[in-house]
């Protein structure tokens, strides 16, 4: 009986799914409607359907009667709302009591639909905001705020239809679902198939090739799934296992995975969620985004490829034995992936939206992939792309939902302002302090488990104190989303870590000590480009723009080698002193504008790699077996 309903309820999930896609598919290229039921009409089949999948992968018949009730509850609020949206507006501020009744019942379901969708953090993030905006009134400074009723908080936080729950679903339903489907869309043709074989072919050509595989296909699966912890899980069952193998510890191989999959957000054409949220946020087109995160993304990438060579030469080990590959199989069934990707490019250079774009992406993918029958994905393949895209793209239009309720709270108290006001109090005036409280606060938002509501949360107020401290606003935003991307390794609540280590069967901590090594890039590259805008293709100074560009690259690959201990051998402690010095006064010319302090740097990394190399040549240096 039980396997009865949950077959009824699984199909359920895919007509839901399926008619989601379409009606998102058609307004992106036909006015259907207003915008204010356009967007509760998103609202309305994301609960519905993060309802259904949560009833479709729980056994249990309380749990399931209790997703059936929530979604005739999500029908009969959003409903009401979506036939009277016009009376509702005209009477804001004025509302009947249905009116209220019908709000307050799709903040109960948005804040019930984030639980499921990301845990309980986010959705007590957004209860505590609610309370906090009743009761900061009778707090003692600096906590006291201004309070309003319940009648207006409540039409603020719902049926005032242009606030609170509203406030960013345009960002869900215009800017990341389809991107989101396209990438559950190609996923389900194949992708991650290729980008693993691609890997492959890079495992057999350097040192510690076990490792660069799960380099290359995270950064490839990275840029179609847009989810760290997705790809973390679908590439470290496979590149894991094999690390460990070939002789890296386990928490190194945890590790190095994921700085790899949390990589894939940040890397151009398509990066995650939290790039295309930050085009929706700010009007900045995405194509423009691209482009500043291009080099950010060559270092990042670059510095964990350089920690995966020193760690398999500090370890001795083999070079892995070359594996047969069809090439020609390969290029010809990189067209489904490739076309693609390049009609995103030179459409985003063209300046069309970003779901006018989605949507030829998704025509493109499925169109090409039915060319060749070798390579032709089942019905099913396509069903589960399309499904699996399109539950994920509910869990983040819930979310987004949930995160106005936050902004709203922190606008209409007035809190956002003391918060800006303190960050410039707290930071003492500096840039550079302020950066770090920032990143603090960012990393305590990330606990909530997705970068996204980290970056929309934090730009409330830490964007508008960049600006007063002398940020520009592009550079200020660029920078909440580059380290919110990388909340996710860091403890005590290191997401993708958590997730590798337990596919590592390796210690937690040790695999987020790991991760953040491997990563190191991530969390310097920010801080390194608000004070050298040359590093995001936005350069001022010529001479400087050129030193900056040398003086970072020496100061990250210097940290690594400092961290790793190991170059052409196992590096001494004044060794380590020495690279770790030269990555300090690299890094203080790039904050300070200094070209001496980075020619300093500079010329200190030389002599130590010299010294270095004298050293190693004096001793023996092994040469790597391949593997049998």
């Amino acid at each position: 009986m039980k396997d009865g309903v949950n077959g009824v309820i699984k199909i359920a999930v895919i007509i839901v799914a399926f008619l989601m896609v379409i009606y998102q598919m058609v307004s992106s290229q036909v006015l259907l409607m207003s915008t204010v039921p356009y967007l509760n009409l998103h609202l309305l089949f994301s609960l519905v359907i993060v309802f259904l999948g949560a009833a479709r992968d729980t056994r249990s018949t309380p749990l399931r009667l209790w997703m059936m009730f929530v979604i005739v509850a999500a029908i009969l609020a959003l409903g009401y709302i979506q036939l009277n949206w016009e009376d509702i507006q005209q009477r804001a501020y004025f509302n009947t009591a249905l009116d209220l009744a019908a709000g307050i019942m799709a903040i109960l379901l948005v804040l019930e639909a984030t639980r499921i969708a990301t845990g309980w953090f986010l959705s007590i993030m957004a209860i505590g905001a609610v309370i906090y905006g009743f009761v900061g009134a009778r707090l003692p400074a600096p906590l006291t705020i201004q309070s309003m009723g319940f009648e207006q908080t409540m039409t603020n936080l719902s049926v005032g239809l242009d606030n609170g729950i509203y406030a960013f679903i345009p960002i869900s339903a215009n800017f990341l679902f389809l991107f989101i489907l396209f990438g559950g869309v190609l996923s389900g043709t194949g992708a991650d198939k290729f980008f693993l074989t691609l890997g492959k072919i890079v495992m057999s050509k350097i040192r510690g090739g076990a490792a660069m595989m799960a380099v290359v296909a995270s950064c490839g699966i990275g840029m179609i799934t847009g989810s760290a912890a997705a790809n973390a899980a679908v590439v470290g069952t496979i590149t894991i296992p094999l690390m460990k193998r070939f002789g890296f510890k386990p928490e190194e191989a945890g590790g190095i995975e994921a700085a790899a999959s949390n990589g894939g957000q940040i890397m151009p054409p398509i990066m995650g969620m939290s790039a295309f949220a930050m085009a929706g946020m700010t009007g900045i087109p995405y194509i423009t985004i691209a482009k500043m995160a291009v080099f950010p993304a060559i270092l990042y990438f670059g510095l964990v490829g350089l920690y995966v060579y020193l760690t398999a030469g500090k370890h001795r080990l083999p070079m892995a034995a070359k594996e047969p590959i069809d090439g020609k199989e390969l290029a010809i069934s990189s067209i489904n992936f490739i076309v693609p990707i390049l009609l995103i490019v030179v459409m985003m250079a063209y300046g069309f939206s970003v779901n006018y774009i989605g949507f030829w992406a998704i025509i493109t993918t499925v169109g090409i992939s039915l060319i060749r029958k070798k390579t032709r994905p089942s019905f099913t393949q396509f069903v589960n792309g399309f499904v699996t895209g399109t539950v994920q793209a509910a869990g983040i239009g819930v979310t987004t939902a949930a995160v106005g309720i936050i902004l709203a709270t922190l606008t209409m108290s007035g809190l956002s302002v003391k918060l800006v006001l303190g960050i410039e109090a707290w930071s003492l005036g500096s840039v550079l302090l302020a950066l770090l409280l920032v990143q603090v606060i960012t990393v305590a938002m990330g606990c909530a488990g997705a970068s996204l509501t980290a970056y929309m949360i934090v730009t409330i107020f830490a964007v508008p104190a960049l600006q007063k401290m002398g940020v520009p606003f592009d550079i200020g935003h660029f920078f909440a989303m580059f380290i919110s991307v990388f909340a996710f390794l860091t403890p005590p609540v290191a997401l993708v870590s958590l997730i590798t280590a337990k596919i590592a069967e390796a210690p937690y901590m040790k695999t987020a000590k790991e991760s953040i090594k491997a990563a190191v890039a991530g969390f310097m590259v920010p801080y390194i480009f608000v004070f050298c805008p040359v590093i995001l293709l936005k350069p001022r100074e010529p001479l400087f723009a050129v030193v900056a560009v040398i003086a970072s690259i020496i100061c990250l690959c210097s940290l690594q080698v400092s961290l790793v201990g190991f170059l052409l051998t196992d590096l001494k402690l004044r060794e380590r002193g020495l690279f770790f010095m030269a990555a300090a006064l690299a890094f203080v010319g790039l904050v300070e504008r200094s070209i001496p302090f980075s020619a300093i740097g500079v010329a200190l990394f030389v002599a130590a790699l010299l010294w270095h190399r004298m050293r190693a040549r004096a001793g023996s240096i092994d040469v790597e077996p391949v593997a049998s």
